[in-house]
């Protein structure tokens, strides 16, 4: 069956009145690729996917900035099947967790309803970012295991099993996003996104800065930052509440704040709101917008003093 601009040619397989479409490697790396954090390029999200999934087939590049494999590239650029090869270097049983862990860790919370459209889930679904991560994961489960590159769409099916699953079998109800924010045509975005993950070591001091801007149409008045889960993480700022001076709709803000590792190994996720005066959360449909994720490792003789 050919595809025409990676779009799904549809068929009915006439299950329960459902339509399913076709999906190939190429479309769904490209779906991904656009919708996740900001990629750095082609290659090096495909060799990071591949390596989340814990294949072996490409080297992981440790600087993480650019790779030269013109193999990864072409899955993407030239549309090529994943490869025989490709396909034996992911472990049996498949890690479907571990790379539905990394798919959500990725997602822009912003883009979820345009990655929801390109799977063909209805826009009056639920969002629920952990069954959304896991159903793409056995995608790409299904797209490994198959003999060809052409497979069955199972993502709307898995994601709507997920949602009619009790709590219990997934996670717990916080998990679910607000479709909408708190205060009507109040909207905003952090420009410097994709610097919020950290690899550091123990007793480790470092400063973390969000450039957030008003993307809305009402002015930012008394409202605040705030650490809302210092009592349970291990990693503790200097301070839990950031003032946040009065924006106008368009303007940008600077806030910053030191963060020690202390001396627990593991990976943290700082967990941060915008609140107004009275405790609200101004965006409950940007979950992880303002979170800071933190893994930290014990490296001998280094970062003891703190930087």
């Amino acid at each position: 069956m050919e595809f025409t601009k990676l779009r799904y040619v549809r068929y009915k397989l006439g299950i329960c009145g459902m339509e399913v479409f076709p999906i190939k490697s190429q479309y769904y790396f490209k779906q991904l690729c656009n919708n996740l954090k900001k990629q750095k390029n082609q290659a090096v999200f495909i060799v990071e996917f591949f390596n989340a999934a814990g294949s072996t087939h490409f080297q992981k590049n440790y600087k993480n900035t650019t790779t030269d494999n013109e193999s990864a590239r072409s899955l993407l650029k030239k549309g090529k099947a994943l490869s025989k090869d490709m396909k034996g270097s992911f472990p049996v049983p498949f890690k479907t967790a571990e790379l539905a862990n990394y798919i959500e860790d990725n997602l822009l919370v912003e883009k979820i309803p345009e990655l929801l459209k390109s799977f063909d889930i209805p826009s009056n679904k639920p969002i629920h970012a952990k069954i959304l991560s896991l159903a793409i994961a056995e995608q790409f489960k299904l797209l490994v295991e198959s003999a060809e590159d052409e497979v069955k769409s199972i993502v709307f099916e898995k994601y709507q099993n997920g949602l009619d699953a009790p709590f219990s079998e997934v996670d717990s109800p916080d998990i679910y996003i607000v479709n909408k924010p708190y205060y009507e045509e109040d909207s905003a975005d952090v420009l410097n996104q994709g610097h919020k993950n950290y690899d550091l070591p123990m007793y480790h001091k470092f400063t973390h800065e969000w450039i957030i801007r008003n993307t809305g149409s009402r002015n930012w008045l008394n409202r605040k930052l705030v650490f809302i889960n210092s009592e349970d993480t291990r990693i503790k700022a200097e301070k839990n509440l950031l003032e946040i001076p009065s924006i106008q709709p368009g303007k940008d803000v600077s806030l910053k704040v030191i963060l020690d590792t202390r001396g627990f190994e593991g990976t943290f996720r700082t967990k941060w709101e915008m609140q107004d005066e009275e405790g609200n959360n101004c965006f409950p449909n940007l979950k992880w917008i303002f979170d800071v994720k933190i893994t930290v490792s014990f490296i001998p003789g280094d970062g003891l003093n703190g930087k």
